[in-house]
């Protein structure tokens, strides 16, 4: 959004003003790229209806100027129409009409003027608002320009931007010379008048050959030679002055003027310049975040690394001690496991004595052998010991024993403390790892996307900085060699061939051929 406003004017000739006839029919390769919405444009073109409404009075006294103000704004509202596609009256046939009768200096080869007058952008875009600027656009160039200066006028509405108002004028007035009075046409008499009233005079200097410095120039007399502040650069700024005092007079009290030239070059330029600088100068601005977000995003990446370095380091230290804890805790193993053998071995001893004690045969006295005779009892077998069943039993219960002294060993429960937390913390600090270097992996692939986006911004930045030059370089060589009509010839038969061409991404669509009738008179053929 924006508070400002201002005023450019450029001189046409006939050349000039069929490209802006080609280019308000959108006809043009700049046309057809500019529009965003199907909306035709306003018109403003008092000859197209025939004669046009006489030009106000404007030596009435300071009363009157409010109510001429508002007459005028009510006629120049009741002419203003939507244009319609099948008018056949153009920008250059309303020229020929307005310029009829009139007298020009034989040796200008320009016709007339167009001004592009833009609004600020914080009017709200209403019907009424389009209609209003389009008026007060007529009614500003007409009062700064004599009353009778222009001949059509446009406020495109399928653009953009929708502030701005294109005014074509060529200021007409009575001029009385010794001969009569005849009408005339002049593009510069009133502009100069207008800088002339706003700055008045200035002492002429010029430039010392020596020193390169510019000196004040004086009469034979001593007087200071004085000449006009009536330039172009000053009628810039006096237009521009007019049209911010236009602003505020329509009740824009919020209004501010445009900044000043910093140059007295000109600054006339074309809406795709304009969008061509603001797309160079966005992806100056995406370039630089870019570059800020690739610093970033490495400062990052160094924390980051930074961190999973010390966690490898506190992993190293780890798996150290874990190596040392093992170490320790199968010297205690290898203990225990001695002592309890020893244990075992001594328990078995005991038993095994215990078991030979009660299983070893008595003494006894060997005697001659007895004849068996009839009649005598059958020998009886001794009894079987049960020193089987007494061996198993003392076998568990010393299983037992030994099973029992291993787990109420102190040093056996430490050790298998101690490697189930070392357990844990290699556990641990593994899952830690793994995930610092999956993001660390991440936040890498995203440093490297955006160094390779960053990179393509900058060389598209230079590819649209060379083909602009070359762009420039090249018009300006066919207006040298082919001059002014060539140059339009030369732009109108590109247009054409670029319109269609199938690199054109903002060419209009397709629209099929109407069928041809079968017969003469567009009827059925017999």
């Amino acid at each position: 959004m924006g508070k400002s406003g201002s005023a450019r004017v450029k001189a046409g000739d006939a050349a000039y003003g069929g490209a802006m006839v080609d280019h308000e029919l959108r006809r043009d390769f700049n046309g057809s790229r500019r529009a965003v919405r199907d909306v035709p444009p306003l018109i403003w073109s008092p000859y197209a209806s025939g004669e046009p409404p006489e030009p106000l009075d404007r030596h009435s006294d300071e009363e009157e100027e409010e109510r001429l103000r508002q007459i005028e704004l009510e006629r120049i509202k009741a002419l203003i129409e939507v244009a319609d596609e099948k008018r056949n009256f153009t920008l250059m046939d309303a020229y020929e009409a307005h310029v009829e009768g009139a007298r020009r200096s034989a040796g200008s080869h320009k016709l007339f003027q167009h001004a592009f007058l833009q609004f600020p952008t914080d009017i709200e875009i209403t019907p009424e608002s389009e209609r209003e600027m389009l008026a007060q656009g007529v009614a500003f160039i007409n009062r700064t320009y004599g009353g009778n200066a222009v001949f059509h006028a446009r406020l495109d509405r399928d653009e953009k931007g929708r502030h701005g108002v294109d005014v074509f004028f060529a200021p007409r007035y009575a001029k009385t010379t010794a001969k009569g009075t005849e009408d005339w046409v002049s593009l510069s008499k009133f502009s100069k008048e207008l800088a002339r009233d706003r700055f008045g005079q200035r002492q002429k200097t010029v430039k010392n050959r020596k020193t390169g410095e510019f000196e004040p120039v004086k009469d034979k007399a001593g007087k200071p030679v004085m000449v006009w502040n009536d330039s172009g650069y000053f009628q810039g700024r006096a237009l521009q002055d007019a049209f911010f005092e236009h602003l505020r007079g329509m009740g824009l009290e919020w209004a501010v003027r445009g900044e000043r030239k910093k140059t007295r070059d000109d600054d006339w330029k074309t809406p795709e310049q304009i969008g061509a600088e603001k797309d160079l100068q966005r992806a100056r601005e995406e370039a630089a975040e870019a570059e800020a977000f690739i610093a970033d995003a490495e400062r990052i990446a160094d924390t980051h690394w930074d961190r999973v370095s010390a966690a490898m380091d506190a992993l190293s230290a780890a798996e150290v001690q874990k190596q040392a804890a093992e170490r320790e805790a199968a010297q205690i193993r290898d203990k225990a496991l001695r002592e309890a053998q020893e244990a075992a071995e001594r328990t078995s001893e005991a038993i095994r004595e215990e078991i030979e004690a009660q299983i070893s045969p008595p003494k006894f006295v060997l005697k001659p052998p007895t004849v068996k005779r009839e009649g005598d009892p059958a020998p009886q077998k001794p009894p079987e010991r049960p020193y089987r069943a007494l061996v198993a039993k003392l076998l568990a219960e010393a299983r037992e024993r030994i099973q029992t002294a291993l787990q109420a060993s102190p040093e056996a429960q430490d050790v298998r403390a101690a490697i189930s937390q070392l357990e844990r913390v290699k556990e641990r600090e593994t899952r830690a790892m793994v995930e610092r270097r999956r993001e660390l992996e991440r936040t890498a692939r995203q440093v490297e996307e955006n160094k390779q986006q960053g990179n393509k911004l900058l060389s598209g930045e230079s590819r649209l900085a060379q083909w602009h030059s070359f762009v420039e370089v090249m018009k300006d060589k066919v207006r040298t060699v082919f001059g002014e009509a060539g140059y339009q010839r030369l732009a109108e038969a590109v247009n054409e061939e670029w319109k269609n061409h199938p690199d054109n991404l903002t060419k209009p669509p397709h629209q099929p051929e109407p069928p041809k009738p079968s017969g003469p008179s567009g009827g059925f053929s017999p």
